[in-house]
């Protein structure tokens, strides 16, 4: 590879750190001031902040969750004291709060309170944080691409990660994905240094990462599979480059059967990595070790191992849960069409199984640590019977190293044939400019106010004092009204008014026979209905027939203009550049619905006519 090429590499993957943190840092205030998140507000950012109340007040950092390593919400409490006063300044304001919730619901109040702290200023800085990492996390991708299979490589490497809607979805709020992503980043360029004669320090620095990963995502120890792949590549393609300290361990390594199939230059390094990991782990998360019955000891919806079991259990999810829209979804198949195709766009996921398919023959080193990287955690995620795009998302870096692979293949193969050379470069700047597109297009949602902030703007210049309106429960799953809402954001010059009556249309459980009062008593005499992306998925997916058959004729009747109800506001961001359209009617529901779900407001015009009869 000549000079110039790698210069120009270089260039690439420079612009593509630089392009692709601007991408994340630009859309880290997305919904704010609003907490439109589920999972960042409710398992993130409160459980962040009743950790550092009892850090504070009771020397007690073990958060009451599992389903989350306590990595993130550390991180969270060091970032606020670094950012926002300090420790001394935090237990001042702890004191002033009885225990961890009051802490929580009473210190981050909103602009204009006398609240410490504001739970907008707070998001932001930690997404910020995020989406800062996330970017350095491209960088150590090219890296490991460039040091296994050349420049190009990386450069491709780079362009595709700083584009993948999957990783910049990720990057841009405060979860386990945002910060385990960055760790898997690390982890894969620390197998790239093993794979290629790296050393002792290497496998520290695998450790570490490993390490980080099951502090922050138990189930990201599958990517440890990457580690012994990378040791015995670097053992039968570089074999004068195994470390020569150590003889004896080694030595004693190599009698032991159990590990005698690694071969002596293996062992130690792969023992060393682990111990790290496991260090590492203890130190962010020791009570495993030390008070299991108290770590462990948390709700069903908190604990990761209820979770882990649910997802193979036979279940008829209702209505009213969140996962109704998974029932009756088909094993593996669903994780990559609607979930990692979203991910990484249908071009590149399909060079990337391509390349994985062209990889078992080939058997570099990055073909497998690829495989490594991806295949584990597919076969854990593939038989759930609940499959999200965040559930799949530690597959997509093992993905963007086998796409990049075949496209750095194609970019540079030699050929005899004009043809041939012409067919594999346009097919590689094809999957590349689709890439670049979609990830473009995916950014500019964030450019433009979420739907639920823009529809409850829209109601604020639009109802009446006395108004009923009936939305849906939450204002992450419809516009922030009543509770939800603290004004700030809205026009001022069209406040709500006083006066007006807020109705949740699901509001619990409901028995089929019961739908059609509920119905009437919420929607009779309402003047505008607020539906969201989230319910309307629920009422119109296929289960919806026999398992909510009250609510499918709802939904129907509703859309079709049956029910008294006209719609009058549609608010959507549907990703688009140009005239290039990325339709998301079919992706999978939560790859839409948690952070820009469309919403559509009805106004009554006439009288409620119950499409269940009366």
């Amino acid at each position: 590879m000549s000079r110039r090429t790698s210069a120009l590499c270089a260039l690439v993957v420079a612009a593509a750190v630089l392009l692709g943190g601007v991408a994340r840092v630009s859309t880290a205030g997305w919904g704010l001031p609003y907490l439109l998140h589920v999972d960042e507000k409710g398992f993130v950012l409160w459980e962040v902040a009743m950790v550092e109340w009892r850090a504070l007040r009771q020397d007690d950092w073990r958060p009451r969750t599992t389903t989350y390593g306590p990595l993130l919400y550390e991180s969270g409490v060091l970032l606020k004291w670094a950012c926002f006063g300090g420790r001394a300044h935090a237990a001042e304001v702890a004191a002033r709060y009885p225990d961890a919730w009051s802490y929580a619901m009473g210190a981050f109040g909103a602009e204009g309170t006398n609240a410490p702290y504001s739970w907008a200023d707070y998001a932001y800085m930690l997404r910020l944080a995020s989406a800062l990492a996330a970017s350095l996390a491209v960088l150590f991708f090219a890296l490991s691409a460039w040091r296994l299979e050349g420049p190009v490589t990386g450069a491709v490497m780079a362009t595709c990660s700083a584009a993948c809607v999957g990783l910049l979805q990720a990057s841009h709020y405060f979860t386990t994905d945002s910060l385990v992503l960055v760790e898997i980043a690390l982890l894969l360029h620390a197998a790239a240094r093993l794979s290629t004669g790296g050393g002792l320090g290497s496998a520290v620095y695998a450790g570490v990462a490993l390490g980080a990963i099951l502090g922050t995502k138990l189930s990201g120890a599958l990517l440890g599979a990457v580690l012994p792949v990378a040791l015995v590549c670097g053992a039968v393609w570089l074999p004068g480059a195994a470390p020569r300290s150590l003889p004896r361990l080694r030595a004693r390594l190599a009698s032991s059967r159990a590990l005698r199939w690694l071969g002596t230059p293996l062992a130690p390094r792969l023992l060393l990595a682990l111990g790290v990991a496991v260090l590492v782990y203890f130190i962010v998360c020791p009570w495993p070790f030390t008070v299991p019955g108290l770590y462990f000891d948390v709700p069903g919806n908190r604990s990761g191992a209820e979770v882990l079991r649910s997802q193979y259990r036979d279940t008829s999810y209702a209505f009213e849960d969140w996962r109704f829209t998974y029932n009756g979804t088909m094993p593996f198949a669903y994780v990559l069409a609607p979930v990692l195709s979203y991910a990484l766009g249908g071009p590149l996921l399909g060079v990337a199984l391509l390349s994985l398919g062209r990889g078992v023959s080939r058997r570099r080193p990055i073909d497998l640590l690829a495989l490594a990287a991806f295949l584990p955690t597919f076969l854990l995620v593939g038989p759930w019977g609940v499959k999200t795009i965040r559930y799949a998302l530690p597959c997509v870096p093992g993905l963007l190293l086998a796409a990049s692979a075949l496209l750095g293949d194609w970019l540079t193969r030699p050929s005899a044939r004009a043809l041939s050379r012409l067919f594999t470069r346009s097919a590689a700047a094809l999957a590349l400019a689709y890439t670049l597109v979609y990830g473009a297009a995916f950014t500019l949602v964030f450019a433009r106010p979420d739907p639920r902030v823009a529809a409850s703007r829209w109601l604020a210049a639009h109802v009446r004092s006395g108004d009923l309106v009936v939305t849906e429960p939450e204002s992450a799953y419809t516009a922030p009204l009543g509770e939800d809402a603290d004004r700030i954001g809205l026009d001022p010059s069209a406040p709500f008014p006083r006066g007006l009556r807020i109705l949740r249309l699901w509001d619990r459980p409901l028995a089929q026979a019961d739908v059609r009062s509920h119905l009437d008593a919420r929607l009779a005499r309402a003047r505008y209905l607020v539906v969201g992306d989230f319910y309307l998925r629920r009422g119109l997916h296929p289960a919806a027939r026999s398992r909510a058959a009250g609510q499918a004729l709802f939904y129907r009747a509703l859309l079709a203009g049956e029910t008294g109800y006209a719609r009058v506001a549609t608010f959507d961001s549907t990703p688009r550049l140009g005239p290039f359209v990325f339709d998301e009617r079919n992706a999978e529901t939560l790859s839409v619905d948690f952070d820009h779900m469309p919403v559509t407001i009805f106004e009554r015009r006439g009288a409620w006519v119950s499409p269940l009869g009366r």
